[in-house]
This record gives C-alpha cells, structure tokens and sequence, in this order.
C-alpha cells in the first residue's frame, strides 16, 4: 500500500514542476523524429526524384501537421513519371502508402472516365428498333382506310348493278361500241363481288367502274386517245378544255405488261378525287409494298384515260389529277403497267398539264421519285366469265 502511494506522489510531483516535464518529453519525442528523419532520407535517397514521398510520410507521422504536404502533393501528383517508377522501384513501408495513394488518383480517374458505359444504350434502342423494321412486311388490316371516309348514309352510293350501267354507256356515248359491248352483266361477277366491293367502300373507294378484258383495251389504246383525251367536252370551262394530248411513243405503251388483272371484264374500285397524299414522294417498289399492305393495286395507262375523262365531265374540272396536299395537278404512278423489270424497267406516268390544257403520258424508271407524284389506290373485282373477243370488223382504229 505505502509503494502505490509513493507512485502517485511522484507522479503528482512530476506535474507541478512544468519546466522539468516539458523538458524531459521534448527529450523524448526528439527521439522518434529522429528514427522518422532517418527513414525518411531513406526513403528519399531510394525515391530522389519524387518529392511526394518524404512529404506523405511526414503526414503519417504528424496528423495534425500533414495539410501542407498534402496540397504539395497534389501539385507534384500529376508527374506521369512519378506513377510509373513507384510500381518498379522498392520502397519502404512509408512508400508503399505514398505509392498506394498515388495509384489510386489515376483509378478515380478511370472511373470518372467510364460514362461509356452508357453508350450501350444505342445498342439497345437498337435492339428496340427491330420489330419497326419488320412491321412493314406484316399485311396491314383490311380495313385500313385508303381515303377520307364520307359520312354513311341511308343508301349506297353506288353497287354493281349501276356501275355495268354506267361503264357501259360512258363507252357508247363516246364512240367506243366495242369496248360498250364487252361490258359483261352483273350474273357474270360471283356472289363474292358484291361483298368485296361493300368492303372497297368501307375503306373509302366510293366509286365502281367495270372495264372489258384488258387485251381490247391495249387494242383500242388509239381510240381511247382520240375520243377520250383529245375531244372536246361541253362541261369543260374554256382555260379547262382538252387539247392535243402529249402521248410517249405510244405503240411501245402497247407492249407493256399489265400486271394484276384478269383475263376478262373486272370491276374497279376506286376514288372519286384526289389520290392519297400518303404516296407522294415515294418511287414505284415503295408505292407498291404501300399498296400491297392494303390489298390495293394502282391504276393501267389504259384506266387513267378512261377515268380521268369520266371525272372531268362529271366535276366540270380536272380534279382527278390533284392530290390531297396540292391544289395544282400531279403526276400519277401507272403502277399496273410495266416494260421490264429491275431498275432498269419502265413504269408510266400521266397527268394533267394546266399550262399547256392537255394530257401527259410518258415514263420513267421505277427509282424516280417525286414529291409531286404519288399513285390512286384500287381494288380489283373479276368477273366468272370472259367477255367474249369483239370482230376484227369492231377494232378501233385511227
């Protein structure tokens, strides 16, 4: 009991004499910075060239008086060859601090670099986009529409029964008796028909016209120009009035393929005016996969003469030629003709010339584009049995 008295009596003694205790513990914290100076200049003379060393392990070694270096260290940090030649050159325990700090700037670099990361996001807006890219091959709905849908009403605009009788006497009125005469009845088209064209009408094709079988109309090609795009029409305002048509060698017309009729006598739906302004802009395969997906063809060189007449004397004007997002006249594709086929393939093109009061009809290739063509949307209805071949006797000729 009286030693551990004697203990605390001393060290209450120790406290009293300030002077003394100060001095005896500078004394002793003299020692350890003399052990830390000596492994510092040897970490010095192993590192010379890199001032960053002694500073961060002075840090270690004073806590509380580390801020200076540190701030010297991140000017000398950026060297690039500081950070190599720690990795390589061995260093004592102090170093390997100073060299773990280093190596970890350039890691947070890294990471602050990695906002690439992100960038596979492309990929997947990527991997969204491909269903887009395979909706175009997919048939659109039957019902889509073609064209502003009129308001219903009570009663049909128009059936079978009175497009026969309309076609038929367009046809006599104007001279053509032959093309009158292979107009077939409506027992000649099958049950079907009338169901398909209630359908065509559901989609905005609000007019029917029944055209005899399609080798009669490439025969009377020149009748057709002469009655139809060149005479005069008494509905027609003077500045309206048909003149000389401009035809493109119109005998090589004649051997183009028609594509998508019958052998014989067929219906076809169709829309009053203007064409879709959906199709404009685009050339003849885009056009064709726009009505493919529709279930809808185009218009025959053989169709637009004979439509675009029966319109102008029905409206008084040449509305059959506009479009939907013009009020001037347009080009029209003739898809459903073609010479050859590829890129190298001739497709035709008509339409009304306000300049010159007229009737173009020409071609070009089926990679022409234009914004101000675009194509008339159809159906086609067939008829069960072919109108029979008119006598040679009946051919028109100029």
């Amino acid at each position: 009991m009286a030693k551990k008295v004697t203990k605390k009596s001393t060290k209450s003694a120790t406290k009293k004499p300030a002077a003394k205790a100060a001095a005896k513990s500078s004394k002793k914290a003299s020692a350890p910075k003399k052990s830390a100076s000596k492994s510092l200049s040897a970490a010095s003379k192993s590192l010379a060239k890199k001032p960053i060393t002694a500073k961060a392990s002075s840090s270690k070694a004073k806590p509380a008086k580390a801020k200076p270096t540190t701030k010297d260290a991140k000017v000398a940090a950026p060297k690039p060859a500081a950070t190599t030649k720690s990795k390589a050159a061995p260093t004592p325990k102090p170093a390997k601090a100073v060299a773990a700090k280093v190596a970890k700037r350039p890691a947070s670099v890294a990471v602050a670099t990695k906002p690439s990361t992100p960038a596979k996001q492309p990929a997947s807006a990527a991997v969204e986009a491909k269903p887009s890219t395979k909706l175009p091959t997919k048939p659109a709905a039957v019902d889509l529409p073609l064209y502003p849908i009129a308001p219903a009403s009570g009663q049909r605009d128009v059936d079978l029964a009175t497009a026969i009788q309309k076609s038929r006497m367009f046809f006599a009125t104007h001279g053509l008796g032959a093309l009158a005469s292979a107009i077939p009845t409506a027992s000649d088209f099958p049950q079907e028909a009338h169901a398909a064209i209630e359908d065509a009408h559901a989609v905005g094709l609000d007019d029917v016209f029944v055209f005899p079988p399609v080798a009669l109309q490439r025969t009377s090609l020149d009748h057709l120009v002469h009655k139809l795009a060149a005479a005069h029409c008494d509905r027609l305002e003077s500045d309206q009035q048909y003149s000389q048509p401009w035809i493109y060698q119109p005998e090589a017309l004649k051997t183009f393929d028609v594509l998508g009729r019958p052998a014989g006598a067929y219906a076809l739906c169709f829309h009053s005016s203007p064409f879709a302004a959906a199709t404009l802009g685009k050339d003849a395969d885009e056009l064709r996969e726009w009505l493919t997906q529709r279930r809808s063809a185009s218009l025959t060189a053989y169709e637009y003469l004979v439509l675009q007449r029966l319109k102008a004397e029905q409206h008084a004007d040449h509305r059959f030629d506009l479009n939907a997002k013009s009020p001037t006249s347009q080009w029209h594709w003739l898809l459903d003709q073609s010479l050859g086929h590829g890129k190298d393939a001739k497709v035709p093109m008509a339409g009304w010339n306000p300049r010159l009061r007229r009737i173009d009809l020409g071609w070009c290739g089926p990679r022409d584009t234009d914004p101000a063509k675009g194509t008339a949307a159809t159906r086609i209805v067939p008829a069960l049995v072919a109108a029979p071949a008119p006598a040679a006797s009946n051919q028109p000729t100029v």
